[in-house]
């Protein structure tokens, strides 16, 4: 390998993981301010969620539109919610990726059954893809650690679309 090619090699992964870091961080921002088509932008075609660790249900690959049908009908009757995803270790192997990242995910809905709040930490584990688009996330996997104040309100507001 010549100085120029190992200079062309670390250009382009340093310019991958800041792009990788970029998808990371915004998948949060956008979950949170329900700008789902812009979080559909961030994900390949074809896409694992992984939250079997969280609460026991088997693995999903979908596609970005089956993505958001799981998370809107929940999310969105939250009254607000903060995914803060940092701290990003990013192995880029070719076309391929992994990202783990640490995770605090805040979801708050006043309600009649207790705390308003339910908090999670723990760590995110994306798989990421190069498209000709650029890097989209093909996989998520939630390694949940702790979580404090009330789980039930995710059920209170996935409810509320089976009443409406």
């Amino acid at each position: 390998m010549t100085a120029k090619n190992a200079a062309t090699d670390a250009v382009q992964s340093i310019a991958d993981k800041v792009e990788i870091t970029e998808k990371t961080a915004e998948f949060g921002l956008r979950v949170d301010t329900h700008e789902w088509d812009r979080l559909k932008a961030l994900l390949a075609d074809a896409v694992t969620i992984d939250y079997s660790l969280l609460h026991g249900k088997d693995p999903v690959t979908t596609d970005p539109d089956g993505v958001v049908d799981m998370w809107h009908t929940v999310l969105e009757n939250l009254t607000s919610t903060q995914h803060l995803i940092a701290g990003q270790v990013i192995t880029v192997d070719g076309d391929i990726a992994t990202c783990v990242a640490n995770l605090v995910a805040s979801h708050y809905l006043p309600n009649e059954s207790g705390d308003p709040t339910w908090t999670i930490g723990g760590r995110y584990e994306f798989g990421l893809v190069r498209t000709e688009s650029g890097w989209r996330i093909n996989a998520v996997v939630l390694i949940p650690k702790w979580s404090t104040g009330n789980r039930t309100i995710m059920q209170i507001a996935g409810s509320r679309n089976q009443t409406n």
